[in-house]
């Protein structure tokens, strides 16, 4: 819509998302007995309970779209379902003809994740350089 061909994304880079598939996402909280927790309330209180609007709501949904030719898909390696979450997005995107790559994010947090993506001498400081190289 605002007049930019999608080839001009060359490069996706997430940083650290748990909601790629957001009904997988609630149903780990449910299965985990935290849906009554904060992540649990904030899941609800954003994506409601419809699962239609829940699956129109998730990334995952639209790998089949024209997607960025490439894509760098970090999380933090010791995040319970996030792993799940970014292997499924890959597994969907790769499927369709874009290249995603997963990376683990050893020793971190989503809030190292997201200071980190600036810096360089980092695991995700050097994964993104790394990434943003090979888009050349």
């Amino acid at each position: 819509k605002a007049g930019i061909r999608l080839s001009a994304i060359r490069g996706t880079i997430l940083l650290d998302g748990a909601g790629y598939d957001v009904d997988r996402r609630i149903d780990f909280l449910s299965n985990s007995g935290r849906a009554g927790g904060q992540a649990g309330q904030m899941y609800d209180l954003v994506f409601g309970s419809d699962p239609k609007v829940r699956r129109e709501l998730s990334p995952i949904t639209y790998a089949k779209q024209p997607n960025s030719a490439s894509w760098l898909i970090l999380y933090v390696a010791n995040h319970q379902d996030f792993d799940v979450q970014s292997e499924a997005l890959a597994k969907e995107l790769n499927s369709n003809g874009t290249s995603a790559n997963v990376k683990a994010v050893p020793n971190s947090t989503h809030r190292s994740v997201n200071q980190d993506a600036g810096s360089t001498g980092t695991f995700v400081g050097n994964a993104i350089v790394k990434f943003l190289a090979s888009l050349k």
